[in-house]
């Protein structure tokens, strides 16, 4: 789902502040990674060819991690990274520390000391090349000479076009793939056993054209281990490429469009794999890619392959990644394709450290996880029968040549989180998108699934607020179903997390679709309780005609829309009561009509008392009832927003507030997250003197892009949350 209401992308929402009156001192600090593994989407990987311990995977939103062991422990090392979503990885062979990597957008990065700090590389950047990749088809688009790693290939999915580097990253030469001659031999299909067909609900990424048309990826590069003149690359439009040159001329040696990857044996360059995202599906090559055979015979014809990884010493030995339907599914083959082994579906969980959706399967089967995707597979080089998977949200490793599999993402924190509530004793709850609701009994120690177990129909989807009661009996949170065919409600348990409820009296039936929502559709998001009267919860929902603010006074059994909304309807997560009144409520807005709302009634009339910037992600409201809001620069009003102070004067127009957290001990002390939308820098502010300065306290966070700020004053630690959960002792 993509923001509508949004003048930009949901990325500007991620939100940011600036550096201009940071006066204060910066405190370097240690952030602790606390949440769980997997959760997101893994989408590269790469095994380094230094050493046989050493793998590097890409996530969708978590960056860049490695691991020291075989994916048993992983660690952040996004230090100078451009983006958070990265979807190919290359590692150089005579130089494993120089690797080069490409996201959804921000330019490639390379890093020449194994990822410990990465440089984004500026002709590569949005306003110059824009060498970027896509989720749905950038597979493998980079490729590194194998003798010299100052050359460099890189294919665009902004652009369909495909560069060279001579210099190691700093310049960099489109390559004419565009008048790529036609290769004359005809490829014949055999007759298969099993007949080839359309199947529902086979990935259909839709892109069809020539080199730099509109839609056009280059979805995979490879270089010839060893030739390094001869190159392959495969384009949604022009199909195959081939390169007997280095890059100079082309020619077109399958021309059916859809093409999602190409591998050269290591062993043999002769020998090179190509997977299809369509009938076409897998072919190889015997003479270095002047002809092509099919090699789908007893392939289930659902399934669509995105990827084949080649042993590095007997080129006929191949395992292949792909999917069916939503499923991940890896084979193998020690043929060369003529036959196929068993096609794998499910690894075995490891739950003490992903513990989502523990139910997940509902065949019966124990103590096993359906691989949500297949994007990229690798081996390694030292011991082929060990392979890696960037199996969507579960990675997994195979240490017996593909027989079995093991979940391995110890450390791989690719949740979003949106909520983090405390209760004494160590419990932590905390909500997320698509993984619903988790809690810690020892302070995020350990996790466990509070809901849903089985992620299916109504139950799956989003988690955005949670609220526990003192003695963490009732625990009510908004929920977002996915889709639109199912009916709005909040999640409502009363025995502690053992059952939940959706509940759906007095909600509307019908999600808000399109403007002014803040995505496609509206959903309940904002949660605010009486901290006298807990009874009391309003919720609010985005979007028009029935968005606005809704309101319980049975613990939220049952709810009513407020007689009177405020204006503006397109809201995130912003509604807060003022802590010393709680018949004053705020409500923060985005778009036309945006800004700051208060309500001195309970919702019986309203007043904008703050519009000088208009798009409200979040705001706050002190124990002591001074409110703090902005969009690109921090206010504050001591009179319930009548009159307002600009605290801060920061120049980065693309910077946004993201997050304010209180002490409730010290009225003089609080936090900021901010961060840029079109970057991963992002930073965490403490001030100690109600905002005439503020300290730095980014320190090691590996994620920038913080969505939520918590602070326990039981263990005096803050929390961070947007990507994984962090926290660091105050």
């Amino acid at each position: 789902m993509k923001p509508r209401c949004l003048i930009v992308s949901l990325a500007w929402l991620a939100l940011c502040l600036g550096r201009a009156r940071a006066a204060g001192i910066a405190e370097p600090g240690h952030w602790e990674v606390t949440g769980w593994g997997g959760g997101g989407g893994f989408f590269a990987d790469a095994w380094d060819p230094g050493n046989p311990n050493v793998i590097y995977m890409g996530g969708d939103v978590s960056g860049m991690l490695k691991t020291d062991d075989k994916g048993l422990h992983w660690h952040f090392i996004n230090k100078g990274i451009s983006s958070y979503g990265i979807y190919s990885i290359a590692i150089s062979r005579s130089s494993p520390n120089i690797l080069f990597v490409l996201g959804m957008g921000g330019g490639m990065c390379k890093t020449t000391d194994g990822g410990e700090r990465w440089q984004v590389l500026p002709e590569t950047t949005p306003d110059k090349l824009n060498i970027t990749g896509v989720s749905s088809w950038t597979v493998r688009a980079i490729a590194i000479d194998p003798i010299d790693p100052q050359i460099v290939y890189a294919g665009s999915a902004a652009s369909g076009r495909l560069y060279k580097t001579q210099d190691g990253g700093t310049t960099w030469k489109e390559l004419d793939i565009a008048h790529a001659t036609l290769a004359e031999v005809p490829l014949e299909k055999p007759k298969l056993t099993v007949p080839e067909k359309k199947t529902k609900g086979k990935a259909k990424p839709t892109a069809r054209g020539t080199a730099g048309g509109k839609g056009v990826v280059i979805s995979s590069v490879a270089v010839a281990a060893l030739n390094p003149k001869l190159i392959l690359a495969t384009s949604s439009g022009q199909g195959i490429l081939r390169s007997q040159d280095g890059g100079v001329t082309w020619t077109q040696v399958h021309a059916a469009p859809e093409a999602w990857s190409v591998a050269i044996a290591t062993s043999n360059p002769d020998i090179i794999y190509a997977c299809y995202n369509n009938d076409e599906r897998m072919l190889r090559s015997a003479d270095g890619g002047k002809t092509w055979n099919y090699i789908n015979q007893g392939v289930d014809p659902a399934f669509a392959p995105r990827e084949i990884a080649v042993d590095p010493t007997d080129p006929d030995i191949i395992h292949v990644i792909g999917t069916v339907g939503g499923t991940g599914v890896i084979g193998n083959s020690r043929d060369g394709g003529q036959t196929w082994g068993e096609f794998i579906t499910h690894v075995t969980r490891d739950l003490t450290v992903n513990p989502t959706h523990p139910d997940q399967l509902t065949d019966g089967s124990t103590g096993l996880a359906r691989l949500n995707h297949g994007n990229n597979i690798c081996l390694n080089p030292h011991n082929p029968d060990e392979i890696h998977v960037a199996g969507g949200g579960v990675p997994a490793l195979s240490s017996d040549g593909g027989k079995t599999w093991q979940e391995r993402d110890r450390g791989a924190e690719a949740t979003n989180t949106d909520d983090i509530r405390f209760l004494p004793g160590g419990k932590v709850y905390v909500g997320c998108e698509n993984q619903g609701l988790l809690m810690s009994a020892d302070n995020g120690g350990h996790w466990q699934q509070l809901f849903p177990l089985i992620p299916q129909n109504q139950t799956d989807g989003h988690v955005w607020r949670v609220w526990p009661s003192h003695d963490g009996q009732r625990i009510l949170a908004t929920h977002q179903p996915p889709g639109l065919i199912y009916p709005n409600h909040v999640i409502l348990s009363e025995d502690g997390g053992k059952t939940f409820a959706l509940i759906t009296d007095g909600l509307p039936a019908a999600q808000p679709i399109g403007r002014p929502t803040m995505w496609d559709h509206g959903a309940f998001r904002g949660l605010a309780v009486d901290p006298q009267h807990p009874a009391v919860i309003y919720i609010s929902l985005d979007g028009q005609p029935d968005g606005g603010i809704y309101k319980s006074a049975d613990a939220g059994k049952t709810w009513a829309a407020l007689p009177h909304q405020p204006p503006s309807r397109c809201s995130w997560m912003g509604l807060h009561l003022d802590p010393t009144d709680a018949n004053r409520i705020y409500y923060g807005t985005c778009g036309k009509d945006g800004g700051l709302y208060r309500s001195d009634d309970a919702g019986d009339s309203w007043k904008l008392v703050f519009k000088q910037e208009p798009w409200l992600w979040d705001f706050g409201v002190s124990p002591t009832g001074i409110v703090y809001c902005g969009q690109q620069n921090l206010y504050r009003s001591t009179d319930h927003g009548e009159t307002w102070e600009k605290l801060t004067d920061f120049k980065e127009a693309d910077r946004r507030i993201a997050a304010v957290e209180f002490d409730p001990r010290n009225p003089q002390r609080f936090w900021i997250a901010s961060f840029d939308p079109n970057s991963a820098i992002g930073d965490i502010w403490r001030t100690d003197n109600a905002g005439k300065t503020f300290a730095d306290i980014t320190g090691d966070n590996p994620i920038g892009k913080t969505y939520i700020l918590r602070f326990n004053p039981e263990t005096n630690e803050l929390w961070s949350g947007g990507v994984g959960l962090q926290k660091i002792k105050q």
